[in-house]
């Protein structure tokens, strides 16, 4: 069944600032299954804001179940420097010099809400789709339709 109050606090991580978005974390919070805590999460909203400082980040759909809430977003902005952590967007920005390209990069987030906080985080993202958009990578091939 939905969970209205879970879907809030959800929409909110994606509304408010870097630090303010770090609060909204338990203090024992996983981050792919890795202990990261609230001052791990907000490290890594740091470094996306160094890297991408005009960041916006929309929803495009979401659900819930019970304290699980599912979301797909499409987060944009524009590469102008360098990440602090290096890992951040798995790794496609580490030692990369600031593009000035827009990116325009889906993902789909997953987390557990626990009496109004996140405990948990996953997520998938277009990590390729974004290395493409910053002339990182060749463009796919062309294939021929099926």
């Amino acid at each position: 069944m939905a969970n209205i109050e879970a879907e809030r606090v959800v929409a909110q991580l994606f509304e408010v600032s870097s630090e303010e978005a770090a609060d909204l974390f338990a203090e024992d919070a996983t981050n792919f299954g890795r202990q990261a805590g609230r001052a791990g999460v907000e490290k890594i909203f740091r470094a996306l804001d160094e890297a991408f400082p005009d960041r916006s980040t929309e929803i495009v759909e979401m659900v819930s179940d019970g304290e699980m809430v599912t979301c797909r977003t499409i987060m944009t902005g524009t590469h102008l420097g360098r990440p602090s952590v290096p890992f951040v967007l798995g790794g496609v920005l580490a030692g990369v010099e600031p593009t000035g390209r827009r990116v325009e990069m889906e993902s789909i987030h997953m987390f557990r809400v626990r009496d109004g906080k996140l405990t948990e985080h996953f997520a998938v993202r277009d990590d390729l789709g974004m290395g493409r958009q910053l002339g990182l990578l060749p463009d796919a091939p062309a294939t021929g339709g099926h």
